[in-house]
């Protein structure tokens, strides 16, 4: 045996814990769908792949003394944290227990992608990992000295600095996919109304388009970056042997290349999986024609979600959005005379919108044929347009994470026109007249007939809900 290989046999492995922030994901008059993290999967099945000794802990599915005998019994050297702002609450306190234990922590995720400094100093962490966490997690691995390393941002002395920027990964199908085996799926509740198994796919990353408000392409790349098809239908073909009959696709523009969706529904019919996994994704409406749709019909998709983002057309031109709202509407009513269910999503709370822009959205949705509506709230994310005319709105830019103050999932502040309050009760209003309307109500018994144990749970929900949109109005 060589000296090489006989030295590397006597290091020990390095041992990395990858934790999952406390979180929940709830669908508006839906069940509470929770689901592992699949991020944290593939990070760990990378780093398992080259002889890393990876393990992964979600706190929404353990204790904080669970926590401590998994620091205790598997001695990680490094433990990594990966969050959006909505689940930062608690990281500064496990972070604390994991230092206390002798590991290095690192941190990931939209969140200190996008506010390093901030994130930093509210976690107490020193280190943020700015591309792709693959690479940069096992060169974090191989080296003591972590200025070394591309593409994180360091806290020395109370300042940041930045290391060289690491290039995006071109080859995603070389990082691997996530190892769902590495985590008890059991403990989550994955079943929708359905009564499907519903787990995540994400195939590709990036996003070449530059919507003010989006922290995508400082997160992920302004790149659009796929794998392969093969590598996808590889993944699909593991989650059903694994018994899972629905994929949420995760990218923010699936198929952006047609040829690509193209090849992908070719091999979905070869398959057979289109008959045997059906799957939702989101899309542009100035990229949804009849070809796209017909292409996403034929490898089994059923869900199409729109980020039409506001009914106001000098919002969506102040957002950089690259659509109007008659585009929006012609993209929802092709999608429906397809077959598909159509899900659109808008953001309120925008810098310089009234109550006349929130009228024309409300307008938008309840003229709409949508089947589901999701209303977020504005964050003026660091690295976006949308930060610097949010400043320049005179609205409180100072912390864009929920330690001080902003959410996109709850009304804390107003946008300097409109209040908290009013934005609060636009979003409870809208969502109430649109779902209490008598047709969707009538469309909605009719679905959950499929799955009757769901159908009076579900019916009491709708029916309050009525009540009290027809009180509102």
């Amino acid at each position: 045996m060589g000296k090489r290989n006989a030295r590397a046999l006597e290091e020990p492995r390095q041992r990395v814990l990858l934790v999952q922030p406390p979180s929940t994901h709830r669908n508006f008059l839906y069940q509470t769908i929770s689901s592992p993290p699949l991020g944290l999967c593939s990070l760990a099945s990378f780093l398992i792949k080259h002889g890393v000794d990876a393990r992964i802990v979600d706190i929404d599915f353990s204790s904080t003394g669970a926590y401590r005998r998994i620091l205790r019994d598997f001695r990680p050297s490094i433990v990594g944290f990966t969050s959006a702002a909505a689940n930062f609450g608690r990281v500064r306190e496990l972070a604390s227990l994991a230092k206390k234990a002798g590991a290095r922590c690192v941190l990931g995720g939209p969140y200190p992608a996008t506010s390093p400094l901030e994130a930093m100093r509210a976690s107490g962490i020193g280190a943020v990992v700015l591309g792709d966490g693959e690479p940069a997690l096992l060169a974090l691995c191989r080296t003591g000295d972590w200025g070394k390393v591309k593409g994180l941002a360091l806290m020395s002395g109370g300042r940041m600095r930045l290391t060289p920027p690491a290039a995006r990964v071109s080859d995603l199908d070389a990082l691997g996919f996530p190892d769902r085996r590495l985590i008890d799926a059991s403990a989550y509740s994955e079943t929708d109304d359905y009564g499907r198994k519903v787990t995540r796919i994400m195939a590709s990353r990036g996003c070449p388009y530059s919507c003010s408000f989006c922290q995508n392409p400082v997160v992920m790349g302004p790149r659009w970056r796929h794998r392969s098809v093969g590598n996808v239908i590889e993944e699909l073909r593991d989650v059903l042997s694994l018994g899972y009959t629905y994929v949420w696709m995760m990218d923010y523009i699936f198929g952006l290349d047609v040829k690509w969706l193209a090849e992908f529904a070719d091999r979905m019919e070869e398959s057979g999986l289109s008959r045997r996994i059906a799957w939702s994704c989101q899309r542009r409406v100035d990229l949804t024609d009849g070809r796209t749709l017909a292409l996403l019909k034929r490898a089994g998709c059923t869900d199409v979600s729109f980020g039409v983002e506001s009914g106001s057309e000098r919002i969506l031109k102040l957002m950089s959005k690259g659509i109007t709202p008659e585009r929006a509407r012609r993209a929802v009513s092709l999608a429906k005379r397809s077959g598909f269910r159509v899900t659109i999503s808008v953001m309120i709370g925008y810098p310089g919108e009234t109550a006349q822009d929130l009228e024309e959205t409300r307008r938008f949705l309840m003229e709409s044929e949508a089947d589901t509506v999701s209303i977020l709230l504005f964050v003026p994310f660091e690295g976006t347009a949308a930060h610097g005319q949010a400043k320049a709105a005179g609205m409180d830019v100072s912390s864009t994470g929920p330690v001080r103050g902003w959410s996109n999932d709850r009304v804390i502040r107003g946008n300097g026109i409109l209040s908290a309050k009013e934005l609060e009760d636009f979003r409870l209003g809208t969502y109430k007249r649109f779902y209490a309307r008598p047709a969707r109500l009538a469309r909605r018994v009719l679905e959950l007939a499929r799955t009757p144990r769901l159908l009076l749970p579900k019916m009491r929900r709708f029916l309050e809900l009525a009540a009290a949109g027809r009180k509102k109005g």
